[in-house]
């Protein structure tokens, strides 16, 4: 993989794990509600800080909202794109609404080089279940059409998993980087989780509930990133 010795502009996208780090605020009970965010620092923050980095997050979202992203944006400004690829499937429909765009500065070099555009859409009415079916078929999809976008515009990339499993990808090159759920999930103070019975979660009540990354997480997540590209 390349190396630069000059700034490139690095698009990243990303579901809740690329939106910022996140801890447990002690006063509320219940743990899925007790997990809080700051988004003032995440994985890329300890990516090479000479380059200037420009996030799209989507919370609960996944390949069918990358894909878009990637259809909708000019991908020739870019020098390079990193895909965070997530728990699959996810069939999350938005309305379409204007970005929340903030631009912030490097947690650890300190530089203003990091262009947050955070997707807070409002959820449309869920697919139905009976159509789960087709999912893995529409994800690829939007994987090969994605894959298709990225080398048009002739943008390095590369991905990386939380989930692991392979999609099928013609352009975007995987990072030399396990699942992170295999590797950071359940380690104290890198991961909040919960094995309390009872935890509500969506639908369900659950035994297991399984939260984000913590400071320390994304920067261990961070530092295998660089060293893997």
């Amino acid at each position: 993989m390349p190396h630069y010795n000059y700034c490139v502009n690095v698009l990243i996208l990303g579901c809740s794990f690329s939106y910022g780090s996140y801890y447990m605020d002690d006063s509320i009970a219940n743990a899925r509600d007790a997990e809080q965010c700051t988004a003032d620092v995440c994985w890329y923050d300890w990516l090479d800080p000479q380059h200037h980095y420009t996030v799209y997050t989507i919370p609960g979202g996944g390949w069918l909202n990358y894909m878009t992203i990637l259809s909708e944006i000019n991908l020739k400004q870019f020098d390079q794109c990193i895909i965070q690829e997530t728990f699959e499937t996810r069939m999350s429909l938005f309305h379409q609404q204007e970005w929340n765009q903030v631009n912030r500065k490097n947690y650890v070099s300190g530089e203003h080089n990091i262009e947050m555009n955070y997707g807070d859409f409002r959820l449309c009415d869920k697919v139905d279940g009976k159509s789960a079916w087709m999912h893995e078929h529409i994800v690829q999809a939007c994987v090969t059409h994605g894959n298709h976008l990225l080398q048009q515009a002739r943008v390095p990339s590369y991905r990386f998993s939380f989930q692991g499993g392979e999609w099928s990808h013609s352009w975007i090159l995987p990072l030399d980087i396990p699942p992170v759920a295999d590797t950071l999930f359940f380690e104290e103070g890198l991961h909040n989780w919960s094995d309390q019975p009872g935890i509500y979660y969506e639908e369900f009540e659950t035994p297991n509930w399984e939260g984000h990354l913590t400071l320390k997480g994304n920067k261990k997540l961070g530092k295998m990133i660089r060293n893997a590209l």
